[in-house]
């Protein structure tokens, strides 16, 4: 796995939990833990990665250390950032009647490690296939997984309009573990309709070319590695969110009695579940 792309998600996966507070991240301090089998060269790359991450969300790398390790690599980013105090936002303060709101489409970043995997395989020699592995095509999945975005300025422009969110969070470990995540920390339920969620074109034309393997609802509930914001906001917001934002209402909150749910095209209530929680 190139080093570049593991320093850069990891920066972003910090620079994220920043804005997922409604806040705006300004430093970045590295840590990272090195063994005898990597070189500078290497190093260097993991840099490239780290502060290509730090230019694009206006973030200082100010601190790096520096240790040997005695098993292989190892890396830690912390993100410092600023707000304010009065607008910072938590995983627990989401409403009965709040939107859920998603700031982009999901899924696509586990199709992209499903179908590096796939290649993987074949590289190796594992399927029986007699042919070179094979990426063309599905460049867009690949970039959702090794170069994901964050809605920086989104959040931005929610802010200029003085509108708040309730409750938020970065999106690593899929869309179920997200809503339970908010819905657990805010003592409620929530609906979430499974015609509202966005999941790119990309992902169905790969699902398609593999025997519908990974579904894609599957990859957008549990897949992980989005790196978009899902976020609550009041329902009084919901003429200017529905014109002026390209933000997705995919459900609401609901009385905790009411369980989160999966409502489906035709009425039917499920479970929302989530493995680990």
């Amino acid at each position: 796995f190139p080093l570049k792309f593991i320093g850069y998600k990891t920066a972003v996966h910090a620079m994220g939990q920043v804005m997922a507070m409604n806040a705006v991240p300004v430093q970045l301090l590295v840590c990272t833990g090195v063994s005898q089998r990597f070189f500078l060269e290497d190093l260097d790359e993991l840099f490239v990665g780290i502060e290509a991450a730090a230019r694009l969300y206006g973030a200082d790398v100010t601190a790096v250390d520096i240790q040997s390790s005695y098993t292989g690599l190892s890396l830690a980013v912390t993100a410092v950032g600023e707000g304010n105090a009065g607008l910072m936002t938590r995983r627990g303060g989401a409403r009965d009647t709040d939107l859920i709101c998603l700031s982009g489409s999901v899924g696509a970043a586990y199709m992209g490690l499903h179908l590096l995997q796939r290649e993987k395989r074949i590289f190796n020699g594992e399927t029986g296939k007699d042919r070179l592995p094979d990426l063309k095509g599905h460049e867009y999945i690949l970039e959702q997984y090794l170069k994901p975005g964050l809605p920086g300025v989104l959040l931005e422009n929610l802010r200029k309009d003085d509108i708040i969110p309730t409750s938020m969070c970065l999106l690593t470990n899929g869309l179920s573990h997200g809503i339970l995540s908010i819905a657990k920390a805010s003592g409620t339920g929530a609906k979430i309709y499974v015609n509202k969620i966005p999941i790119a074109r990309e992902c169905f034309e790969y699902a398609e070319a593999n025997n519908n393997e990974p579904s894609p609802l599957v990859a957008a509930l549990n897949g992980g590695d989005d790196f978009q914001m899902l976020l609550t906001l009041p329902l009084a917001n919901y003429e200017s969110l529905s014109k002026e934002y390209s933000l997705d209402i995919i459900g609401h909150i609901c009385d905790a009695s009411d369980g989160c749910t999966l409502i489906t095209p035709d009425g039917k209530s499920i479970p929302l579940e989530s493995p680990g929680m």
